[in-house]
């Protein structure tokens, strides 16, 4: 573990020392659209901890993700939830691109949870796979803050974080990679 400032493509977790740091932390929770006080205190003298997950999702496993959703983060524990705080995907083109359908998306939800669009237990949701994966060249797409979702607490706590889509039918073609990475905390539920 490092403290900020650490590059986060490199960073498996790092603290954001509000205490030392005021500016960079109001400067990152600016930048994420988020409030970090209410993030677990971490590493010890009130310091909050972020953590980061990547996976990287083969051809077959795009090919189906409608029906079969990947965990990305491991459900943390009774009396805790997962915070996704930002999100990047990057799609490595392998000839052919896929072909999208109308209204398919990539998701970010809890298990259990819907990854259809509409849904409010999704993060990061309604972020169309049009621009994406049936590009023909390499893409690198960051889709800005998590969507606000207020729903029960029990579809949030102790779930795993997964990567789904929504659609009518799996994709049949295409063959480039999508490397998920996702920048998170876990907070203690009351």
């Amino acid at each position: 573990m490092t403290k900020f400032p650490t590059a986060l493509a490199t960073a498996q977790d790092f603290y954001l020392d509000r205490a030392s740091l005021p500016e960079e932390v109001a400067a990152i929770e600016n930048a994420l659209g988020v409030n970090l006080s209410n993030v677990p205190q971490g590493g010890g003298g009130g310091q909050q901890v972020l953590l980061s997950a990547s996976i990287t999702l083969t051809a077959a496993q795009l090919k189906t993700l409608l029906g079969t959703p990947i965990q990305i983060v491991a459900a943390p524990g009774v009396g805790k939830m997962l915070l996704p705080l930002q999100c990047v995907y990057q799609y490595k083109y392998i000839t052919p691109a896929y072909t999208i359908g109308t209204n398919e998306e990539i998701n970010i939800f809890p298990q259990g949870g819907n990854p259809f669009a509409g849904n409010f237990n999704q993060w990061f949701s309604n972020f169309s796979a049009t621009g994406l994966l049936d590009q023909t060249h390499n893409v690198v797409f960051a889709p800005g803050t998590a969507s606000q979702t207020t729903d029960v607490q029990s579809i949030y706590e102790n779930k795993a974080l997964m990567v789904g889509r929504s659609g009518s039918a799996e994709w049949t073609n295409g063959n480039g990679t999508l490397t998920v990475t996702l920048i998170y905390a876990v907070v203690t539920l009351q």
